[in-house]
């Protein structure tokens, strides 16, 4: 879908963005979203599932009225798709169309940032991460809701 990849490059075509794409009942459905911050199990129980479940015509509405089974469902405008993508929400598309679900399926680590207590600083900011990366990155999304925050992926 034509949006979809447009807002991955407003993204700076980040590795962290995830676009799943299908196809239910004949028609394309693609969603968007930070993999680091929504709640997966949740994600699949309730928009994938109940999606590919549904044996009748899929729309937006209908989407929103009947299928999904999350508690805070909203469409919004194209105006609004980068400000909830970076709000840990997921974008749901369909068939080309210009407005989007958006769904609350946030998840992300409560702990905050400390010092590390075996490299203290005397200049500088006092937080260390020793989570895995997948949590390190949801914790500075969460306090740096920006699209110009850029993750590359890179073997050593």
């Amino acid at each position: 879908m034509q949006i979809v990849e447009d807002l991955k490059k407003q993204l700076n075509d980040n590795p962290d963005v995830f676009v799943r794409e299908i196809v239910a009942n004949d028609t394309n459905i693609s969603m968007i979203f930070l993999k680091s911050t929504i709640d997966k199990a949740l994600f699949v129980q309730s928009v994938i599932s109940p999606i590919m479940d549904f044996k009748e015509e899929i729309t937006l509405q209908i989407l929103k009225t009947k299928v999904l089974k999350v508690v805070e469902i909203e469409e919004v405008l194209p105006k609004d798709y980068i400000q909830n993508l970076l709000m840990n929400k997921v974008l749901l598309f369909v068939d080309d169309g210009d407005r989007a679900l958006c769904l609350d399926l946030e998840k992300i680590p409560t702990r905050t940032p400390e010092e590390p207590p075996t490299s203290p600083t005397i200049q500088g900011p006092r937080q260390g991460f020793t989570e895995d990366i997948k949590t390190t990155i949801a914790l500075i999304r969460k306090q740096l809701p920006s699209k110009h925050l850029v993750l590359k992926n890179f073997f050593v």
